[in-house]
This record gives C-alpha cells, sequence and structure tokens, in this order.
C-alpha cells in the first residue's frame, strides 16, 4: 500500500479504477468516491491508502459498506483488500456471479461486464522469464525447476495455463533489440496468509503471483510442461538430486482462455533478441556465468565479461498482461548488453538492484556477481 497526506477531511481508501478516457486508469476512493487521476494525486499528496487492485469503483464501494458495518476503521483497507483478492481469485460461475451483483446492491451489473465484479491483484515485481523460440525448452524446465535444488521452502504451490492472452512488451533506447508480443503466460502461485477472519479464529490464505512465464502461441504447451514437471531436479552446482516436480504435489489450477485477437507490432519471432529479466544479483550471476563459462580459467572469464558487458541506463523495457484476476506491469530500467555475443539483461524496477544500477553503480555491481 502507498500512503500520501492531506487537508481534505476523508481518509481515503483508493482502488484503480477504468476512467472515461479509454485505456486509462484513475484513482477512486471507496468511502466518498473521488475519482482523481494518478497525476493529479502525486500532485496534491492526497490522503489516504491506496490498494493495489483495478476494479469498478462502483464495486468497490459496495463491498466496502459491507466491511464498514462489521469491523472497526482501522481495519477496513486489510478487510477490503482480502475481500477483492478472494473474489479476484476464486472463479464462479455465472449464476453466481448475479446473485453477488443483487447481494452488493451492484445496479449497473450486466451480462457484458462480468469481469466488473472480481477485483485484479496489480503486479509490479515478479520472477519474469521470457521464452524464445531457441531456447523454450530449457526456459520451461528452468521456470519449473529453480528454487527446489534445496531444503528450503518450495518456491510456488500451483500455476495456471492462460491461453490467447496478449502480453504486450515495449523497448525503448536500442533499435537493435526485438522482442514479439506473447500470447500464452503460465502463472505461478504461491500460498500466503493474507489476514485473518471477523473472529480472527480463521486465517485467509490467498495465492500470490510469484513467476511468470511467457511463450510464443504456437508454442507445444502440453509436451513442454510434460517434459519441465518430469526433469530430475538437480541442486546449484548441476548434480542430480532425486525427484521431480512432478512427485511434488504441485496443483494445476483450470486453464484459462482470453480469447483475446493477437496484437503484433511488426517483430517476428525468428527475429527475436533473447531478453532476461533480471531482478537480483544472484540471477545476473547465473545469467553472467551461463553465457561465459568459467571453466577453469577464472581471469580469462572476467576479462571478457569487463571487456564486453556494458550497462545501457537509455534501455527501457515494459511487460504488460491483463488477465481476469492480475493486471502485470512489468518495468525495467536499464540493461547490462553484449549484442556481440546476444546479450540483453534487463534490470527490474522496484529491487535493490536496480537502485544500484540506476545510480551510477553498475559496475561494482558486475565486479560483485563475478567474485
Amino acid at each position: 500500500m502507498s500512503s500520501f497526506s492531506s487537508t481534505c477531511g476523508c481518509n481515503h481508501i483508493y482502488v484503480f479504477t477504468p476512467s472515461n478516457n479509454e485505456g486509462f486508469l484513475e484513482c477512486g476512493c471507496v468511502k466518498c468516491g473521488l475519482r482523481i487521476s494518478n497525476s493529479e494525486m502525486t500532485e496534491q499528496q492526497m490522503k489516504g491508502e491506496v490498494l493495489p487492485f483495478v476494479c469498478d469503483l462502483e464495486l468497490a464501494k459496495n463491498v466496502y459498506s459491507n466491511i464498514a458495518d462489521k469491523s472497526f476503521e482501522g481495519s477496513h483497507a486489510r478487510y477490503l483488500t482480502n475481500a477483492l483478492d478472494r473474489m479476484a481469485s476464486i472463479p464462479i460461475n455465472d449464476k453466481r456471479q448475479v446473485s453477488r451483483a443483487i447481494r452488493l446492491n451492484f445496479l449497473n451489473y450486466s451480462n457484458n461486464s462480468i469481469n466488473k465484479l472480481g477485483g485484479k491483484r496489480i503486479v509490479t515485481k515478479i520472477d519474469l522469464r521470457a521464452c524464445p523460440n531457441q531456447d523454450m525448452e530449457k526456459n520451461f524446465i528452468k521456470a519449473f525447476t529453480d528454487g527446489f535444488e534445496n531444503d528450503r521452502p518450495r518456491p510456488y504451490d500451483s500455476f495456471c495455463v492462460v491461453h490467447n492472452c496478449n502480453c504486450v512488451i515495449t523497448v525503448d533506447g536500442d533499435d537493435r533489440i526485438k522482442v514479439p508480443n506473447k500470447h500464452l503466460a503460465i502463472v505461478f502461485y504461491k500460498k500466503e496468509i493474507t489476514g485473518w477472519s471477523f473472529d480472527y479464529r480463521t486465517p485467509v490464505e490467498n495465492d500470490r503471483p510469484v513467476r511468470l512465464l511467457l511463450a510464443n502461441d504456437d508454442t507445444n504447451i502440453e509436451k513442454l510442461i510434460e517434459v519441465a514437471t518430469h526433469h530430475e531436479l538437480v541442486d546449484c552446482y548441476g548434480d542430480t538430486i532425486g525427484g521431480r516436480i512432478s512427485k511434488k504435489r504441485i496443483i494445476r489450477k483450470p486453464d484459462k482462455d482470453l480469447k483475446q485477437i493477437p496484437l503484433e507490432f511488426g517483430v517476428k519471432p525468428i527475429e527475436e533478441t533473447k531478453v532476461c529479466s533480471c531482478s537480483n544479483t544472484s540471477f545476473l550471476a547465473s545469467l553472467i556465468n551461463g553465457y561465459y563459462p568459467a571453466n577453469a580459467n577464472y581471469i580469462k572469464r572476467d576479462e571478457l565479461v569487463k571487456a564486453y558487458v556494458t550497462f545501457n541506463k537509455a534501455i527501457n523495457i515494459t511487460y504488460q498482461l491483463y488477465t481476469d484476476s492480475e493486471s502485470f506491469e512489468v518495468r525495467h530500467s536499464g540493461a547490462f548488453v553484449d549484442f556481440s555475443s546476444g546479450i540483453v539483461i534487463p534490470i527490474q524496477q522496484g529491487f535493490p538492484i536496480s537502485e544500484d544500477c540506476t545510480n551510477g553503480l553498475a559496475d561494482d555491481v558486475l565486479k560483485l556477481v563475478l567474485r
């Protein structure tokens, strides 16, 4: 949640809601109904909390009014977050949608606006994997198996395949980077406790998106999932540790088909640049080691990396994907590049490594991963 301060009398609780300017979002208060653009909110420093959901403002106001009658004011934002999260993550049929609309007094409900009855969780930071055609099987295996190499808690509990979606990928700062939009996605979820019931006896669990795998629409998804889930697990040194994902009781949620018309912007999959989103130094180290195998000569490897890999802070890459329950808006500022070797490693915003790189410490980060 983000906080703002103001002399306004209402202690606002905002959600993101579609504006009259189609394609744009604005913030709406679930208590007083105030609607304000993101830029105006920044300028006026309005008081309140902003919840990470996109939904119809009337729906959020009606849900809030039900919560306000049953809990003390200090917990309203938390209970509203839990309610919208559950509405977004638990699918129900059309009949239940109608009864929910009546119960919440959602008067402008229609069969054509069925998605208004579930909020969307905004995701700006995630373990992002985008698969170019040439490394499809390898990327699938790593996306499914990364994090199972030791005894720490498993990285995800379930996954969902999303068909016929549009992940719009925009690249600024270097015309040599060519990335086509993706039309197939797998969202990996981890269960987490986000609150407690009104009597504080029962924990409220929700599925949080923790990893996003993107692929082209002609991908043989079932074959690759079969290969990835039956692949022998290995440790961080590449040694087999036994076991497979198929034995880990990972739940495959029902597939989703968004039936969106594919959006293409002129980049063909055959021209695709291999782009690897990075959010931490350990992942950067594994990527660098993958591009420049150390073998027995670490000194030569380090010299090659320092000579050819540079940080270009002008590169900005954005991934935008809207499903029925999540709104993914993952932005990258700056990238480590070596076009002679086909290396593009954009740094994902919102992580410590991003702050270091954008503040002129990219060389220090590179030296750190080479140790």
